[in-house]
């Protein structure tokens, strides 16, 4: 994995997914994961596979000049610019609202609890409630048999109470659950130095 800029609240990064069947092969997905997503794992649900400049999904591993230069020019025109869009918080939740708002996604807790919480951390409260209460209609619409729903549903009741008018405790537990999923997936040496906890910006 390659991990671009210092990482704060939202882990930027380029994966590699090797081919079953030619391990010179590979797909390249390029992500931004909030990390106040309580996580012990990288997750790709907002991003994409890096496409190749002569088309296709799929890449060779060599040390060629054409290799290093098709490389260089998709993480120039694809990727940094869909970093830019999702450099923050509030980006994030703009993004999503842009693009990721459909039938499905729209009754995605995953999705959902993503944007409720890049609004509270960007300070738009009351949306942020309104995402909530999205959040919880989806998980009860779910099937009981996807208990992973409860999960979420849990951790957004937790952010929800600590919503006070100036909302310092939901900032500060996001803050605590970003520390938590920088520390499983050992990026402290990738942290901004002086800023290991997100509720003191």
């Amino acid at each position: 994995m390659l991990v671009f800029g210092v990482v704060d609240q939202i882990l930027h990064g380029l994966y590699a997914d090797s081919s079953s069947f030619d391990a010179s092969r590979v797909a390249m997905h390029m992500f931004s994961q909030p990390l106040y997503i309580p996580s012990e794992n990288v997750v790709l649900t907002f991003g994409t596979r890096l496409r190749h400049p002569e088309g296709g999904e799929w890449w060779e591993l060599d040390d060629s000049g054409h290799a290093i230069a098709a490389l260089l020019h998709g993480i120039a025109h694809e990727v940094l610019p869909f970093f830019k869009v999702t450099a923050t918080p509030q980006d994030l939740a703009a993004y999503i609202s842009t693009h990721k708002r459909s039938t499905r996604t729209d009754s995605n807790p995953n999705v959902i609890e993503v944007e409720a919480y890049s609004l509270v951390l960007a300070g738009h409260f009351r949306e942020a409630r309104d995402a909530l209460e999205r959040l919880e209609r989806a998980v009860n619409a779910m099937p009981s048999t996807k208990t992973w729903g409860q999960r979420v549903l849990n951790r957004s009741l937790l952010v929800r109470r600590s919503l006070t008018p100036d909302s310092s405790e939901a900032i500060h537990l996001l803050g605590v659950w970003r520390n938590e999923t920088v520390s499983h997936l050992k990026l402290e040496r990738l942290t901004r130095a002086g800023h290991p906890d997100p509720s003191g910006i």
